[in-house]
């Protein structure tokens, strides 16, 4: 059942790779609100971390349909994507919440999971296109 919808075709190719590029797209513009935020561009830091839940709800559910498809190595790459935004989302939390925690690591981690789910959407994409 989840496959047939993961598989099910948009104009040619599967709705679990467009759900992929949404995914991604959704937590590159994550980051560049945190990046504008930080440096005092004036957007509302209550929309970072909404951006960030979205991000994170979209992704799993983009795991999900990703599962069903059976391709090891990509779902491989996909759950190390989301984890890395995970443990990002919770990082960011702690230092919102004043804990003892480097800010630094909150951006570099958010930068793994970017390159992480790049190269996770390239495996992905090659599948289909190839």
């Amino acid at each position: 059942m989840l496959s047939e919808i993961a598989y099910f075709p948009i104009l040619g190719k599967p709705l679990v790779l467009y759900m992929g590029i949404t995914t991604l797209l959704l937590f590159i513009i994550t980051a560049s609100m945190g990046l504008m935020i930080f440096r005092g561009v004036r957007i509302p830091f209550k929309f970072h971390p909404m951006m960030a839940g979205i991000s994170i709800t979209v992704g799993m559910v983009h795991g999900i349909l990703g599962v069903s498809t059976g391709r090891s190595f990509v779902i491989l790459l996909g759950i190390t994507t989301i984890l890395l935004f995970i443990i990002t989302a919770s990082l960011g939390l702690l230092i919102f919440k004043g804990k003892s925690i480097p800010f630094k690591i909150h951006p570099t981690m958010a930068s793994l999971g970017i390159i992480t789910g790049i190269i996770h959407g390239s495996v992905g994409i090659s599948i289909y296109l190839l």
